[in-house]
């Protein structure tokens, strides 16, 4: 039971994110980043100690436990510095702000992070996890310093902020840049190089899957026909699938694996990860149609509509690496518990998941994952594939009764806009794929929420949620994969109201975010108050970057509506980003993804008709990467140009445009689908 009675409790406490709650009761006077607590960073003259973690992390817990409890290092804290604790994830701008200080100080970066700043935001130093003699010494330090040594901190923290200001710039050209097959096929030789093609994903440890980059390198190939990538994707899919990030009993992907071949993970389930990795599986499935992908794509669902959606049908976060404050305690297992529970098929199943007597992890724990394939495993036990199959899903049934006996990991039970916008995507992506209906009403149930819960009604989008409450404007990443979302939800659903709630975003998008000096989006609304630099995100990470994502709806929207503008934007957005791309395109990869579908030319596919549910139906589980596709099933009341002049009263018509030049209409589902193929 959670104690009632605390020594402590700070303005934490107050606040609504479970991470920042977490923290209520440390002896550290932690502050929320707000109007008020900077101003007292003013008034004080107080350097501010800026502490970013998220829920999920299990070295902020760490570090948290060792100093932030500890009340001699929470006495030093309090009384030289303003103490301010910042959730990561509500915050990305301050989080990416600070993050770029500490990698250019320290050549690295990660949560926890820590860093020192002047009362005016500026930085000066910082790091990620200290051990407590180490944050004791620095604490000390700093805090000297800044008495007697100011002139030192001042030059420090200028150096800092303009290695910051010079960060992932680009310089603003008029060139136009020849971006054409050669161009793409550069591109897919220099990201290959980057790959292991042994165990998939990028060379070294730690291994993020990245989703984005491996989506995009499944699109290139649907254009190329490459055998070399369709053979590295399956090498990625089947490996990241059997080892250790991914968990056989109750569905779900942790974050990502220390160690290069994916056997340990870390051991947190985030829903973005997730999200993605659905999308990613689905889309192989269409290409690459194995069974084991729908098999993954579908637990994963199962994972996330049964571990983190909330009634109302939006998603929570994440679930921590922890419990009972152990890292992991809740997926491993002892040999002698595993023997126990798998009964006279112990010594065969243990081989299958490779556990060991003495544990293949910290101590004698195990993890489960599997290094050969089934029907390797099947023919070296002479056994059937019936028979296999039933031992092995009769053992995870049995190992997930008694998981569910274990203290459940920490739920980060508040909402992220942009998480959920990517998990709208993936159920989408999920019903094109294996016309489940089920995916598709849980992915409109969380799109309504959004719609009727998180954007006013002056088109702002809102970041967060929870218990009803609404805190933070949205930032860029928010806007561009709700847009995103919706426009997905649209192509599969043809209901309107996703089409014209992604236009009204889009609009408000260009008003409040838009840079025409640079040509591109600046992270932060021109209506936040503003930190000492203002950023943009031009480079993919675990998430696409919210240019990226932009630039692609950008172009889709202006075949949908024939806007000039909207496709003026895009493309002086990937004119301008081709420098940053050939530098390092791994990292660039939903700009890969977006150029590859330019150069291959999009498509627009009208449905227009009562029946157009026949023509979307027969298209179900294509990979369709350059085709636009919308429909209406009566003339919209809203003028959309693609549909103008489309609707013949008793017919249902499809018209395939390219370049606005249309194809004969096609009058019955056998026709579009022969239209298509040309």
């Amino acid at each position: 039971m959670e104690p009632t009675n605390y020594s402590y409790t700070n303005f934490l406490i107050n606040e609504t994110s479970p991470y920042l709650l977490q923290h209520a009761h440390n002896p550290v006077n932690w502050h929320a980043w707000n109007n008020e607590t900077l101003q007292k960073a003013i008034t004080e003259n107080k350097p501010m100690l800026v502490s970013i973690g998220y829920a999920a992390c299990h070295w902020c817990h760490v570090m948290e436990h060792e100093s932030f409890e500890n009340e001699e290092i929470a006495t030093l804290m309090n009384e030289h510095f303003i103490c301010i604790k910042i959730d990561r994830e509500e915050r990305p701008d301050i989080d990416a702000v600070y993050m770029n200080a500490v990698q250019l100080l320290t050549g690295r970066g990660g949560w926890p992070l820590n860093c020192f700043a002047l009362p005016n935001g500026k930085p000066f130093y910082g790091g990620t996890y200290f051990r407590t003699d180490q944050w004791k010494h620095a604490l000390k330090s700093l805090a000297e310093m800044y008495a007697n040594d100011y002139s030192k901190i001042l030059r420090a923290s200028e150096e800092l902020t303009q290695g910051i200001n010079n960060m992932e710039v680009v310089k603003a050209s008029n060139e136009k840049p020849l971006i054409n097959e050669i161009f793409l096929t550069s591109l897919k030789n220099k990201i290959f190089s980057e790959l292991d093609q042994q165990s998939g994903g990028l060379n070294g440890a730690p291994k993020f899957p990245l989703p984005g980059l491996h989506q995009a390198l499944l699109t290139y190939n649907y254009f190329s026909a490459n055998d070399k990538i369709s053979q590295y994707s399956e090498v990625f899919l089947n490996r990241i699938a059997a080892g250790g990030m991914y968990d056989p009993v109750g569905g779900g992907f942790a974050r990502y694996a220390v160690d290069a071949e994916w056997v340990v993970p870390h051991f947190e389930k985030m829903l973005y990860d997730n999200a993605q990795l659905i999308s990613l599986y689905a889309k192989a499935y269409m290409l690459l149609p194995k069974a084991e992908y729908k098999q993954i794509a579908e637990q994963t669902i199962q994972f996330i509509t049964t571990e983190l959606q909330e009634p109302e049908g939006i998603f929570y976060s994440s679930l921590d690496a922890d419990s009972e404050g152990e890292e992991g305690k809740y997926y491993v297992w002892s040999f002698s518990e595993f023997e126990k529970l798998a009964g006279t098929d112990a010594a065969s199943l243990a081989e299958y998941f490779n556990l060991q007597k003495n544990g293949n992890w910290e101590g004698s724990h195990n993890v489960l994952h599997v290094t050969q394939t089934d029907d390797e495993f099947i023919a070296k036990h002479k056994l059937s594939t019936e028979e296999f199959q039933q031992k092995k899903h009769a053992l995870l049934k049995i190992l997930f009764t008694e998981r569910k006996k274990r203290i459940r990991p920490g739920l980060d039970d508040k909402s992220i806009t942009t998480w959920n916008a990517l998990t709208i995507t993936a159920l989408a992506n999920a019903y094109w794929a294996f016309d489940n209906k089920f995916y598709l009403e849980n992915a409109q149930k969380a799109a309504d929420f959004i719609i009727e819960n998180l954007i006013s009604s002056e088109n702002v989008l809102f970041r967060n949620y929870k218990t009803g409450k609404v805190t933070i404007p949205g930032f860029a990443d928010d806007y561009a994969t709700t847009i995103e979302a919706f426009l997905t939800l649209y192509s599969v659903s043809f209901n309107l109201k996703y089409l014209y709630a992604a236009k009204n975003l889009t609009d408000a998008l260009i008003t409040n975010f838009y840079d025409p000096n640079s040509g591109f989006f600046w992270f932060t609304s021109n209506n936040d108050k503003p930190l000492f630099t203002r950023k943009m995100e031009l480079s993919d990470n675990v998430t696409p970057s919210s240019n990226a994502v932009i630039a692609k709806v950008l172009l889709q929207l202006s075949e949908i509506f024939y806007d000039e503008k909207y496709h003026a934007i895009a493309q002086h957005m990937l004119n301008q980003i081709v420098p940053n791309l050939k530098k390092i395109p791994a990292f660039h990869f939903k700009w890969f993804e977006t150029i590859i579908e330019k150069v291959n030319g999009y498509k627009l596919l009208v449905i227009c008709g009562k029946d157009a549910d026949n023509y979307l139906s027969a298209l179900k589980g294509s990979y369709l990467p350059n085709i636009i596709l919308i429909g209406a099933f009566s003339e919209p009341s809203t003028a959309i140009p693609a549909f103008k002049n489309r609707f013949v009263l008793g017919e249902t018509i499809a018209y395939i445009c390219e370049n606005k030049t249309c194809m004969l209409p096609a009058k019955t589902v056998a026709e579009m689908l022969v239209q298509l193929k040309k």
